[in-house]
């Protein structure tokens, strides 16, 4: 497993996002943890999701999770698309 924190840094819609997914961990609202905080998720192939209160209300991207002790996600979203970088 792998400590993966996910930070919401930049973007024309970052003031929207409510929440992001990684497989089946969740962060923000209802979320296992708050963005900024790590959960374990098991490394491979997953979805990420961020989850936002304008349209479109979802925009998914595939990422690697690497197995790994720690890895940080930090997302920019906008209106229509996402970019994450991983640090």
């Amino acid at each position: 497993m792998t400590n993966v924190t996910v930070n919401i840094t930049a973007g024309t819609d970052k003031e929207n996002v409510t929440a992001a997914t990684l497989g089946d961990k969740r962060w923000g609202l209802n979320g296992g943890a708050q963005f900024g905080q790590p959960l374990a998720v098991a490394a491979g192939d997953k979805t990420i999701t961020i989850y936002k209160t304008t349209n479109p209300t979802s925009i998914a991207q595939a990422r690697n999770v690497p197995d790994q002790a720690n890895v940080t996600f930090n997302v920019t979203v906008n209106q229509n698309a996402i970019v994450v970088a991983v640090a």
